[in-house]
């Protein structure tokens, strides 16, 4: 369901990256050079830095597709909080895919890696997103008024997080 990103699948991943009713809420419609710019980047490998974002192929159980991708980034390694994203290709959203997918990051992160909180922003018209946040188990912890542009339009932005404690609780309940 998640892996590495491979070479075989620029061709889903740019035409994924450029569906910009898909990416409306997340980023500025690209061009195919800047997509293809950050497929190259994401080929060099993840080092782990700060800022620096790991993203993962999410593919169809069934049939091994290209689904979409995922995104982590430590924002801080001193503070040991982490950043996850998500987008799904508009054909397969609603199956929960982006749900599996990111609970599967979720659960390896706080796991594997030295995270006490990942957090995730999203749209507040994006209510599939905050929708899997909450399904995730984050809590939304704030509501930035118009603190991000995208053309010329400002937008506001819900802030969710979850703390490992709050992560193995849930975990400890199953």
């Amino acid at each position: 369901m998640l892996r590495q990103m491979q070479q075989t699948d620029l061709d889903d991943f740019l035409n994924h990256r450029l569906d910009h009713d898909n990416f409306k809420y997340i980023v500025l419609p690209q061009d195919r050079q800047q997509v293809a710019e950050r497929f190259t980047e994401i080929m060099l490998g993840w080092k782990g830095a700060e800022g620096e974002k790991l993203t993962l192929a999410v593919e169809v159980k069934a049939n091994r597709a290209f689904a979409g991708d995922l995104m982590f980034k430590y924002l801080s390694h001193a503070d040991q909080i982490a950043e996850i994203g998500y987008a799904i290709k508009t054909e397969l959203q609603g199956q929960g895919i982006a749900t599996q997918a990111a609970k599967m990051l979720v659960d390896y992160v706080f796991a594997e890696l030295p995270v006490n909180k990942i957090v995730a922003y999203c749209d507040p018209r994006n209510t599939a997103s905050f929708t899997l946040m909450e399904k995730l188990g984050m809590r939304r912890e704030g509501h930035l008024r118009e603190n991000m542009r995208l053309g010329d339009q400002w937008c506001d932005t819900y802030c969710y997080g979850l703390l490992k404690r709050d992560w193995q609780q849930s975990h400890n309940q199953q």
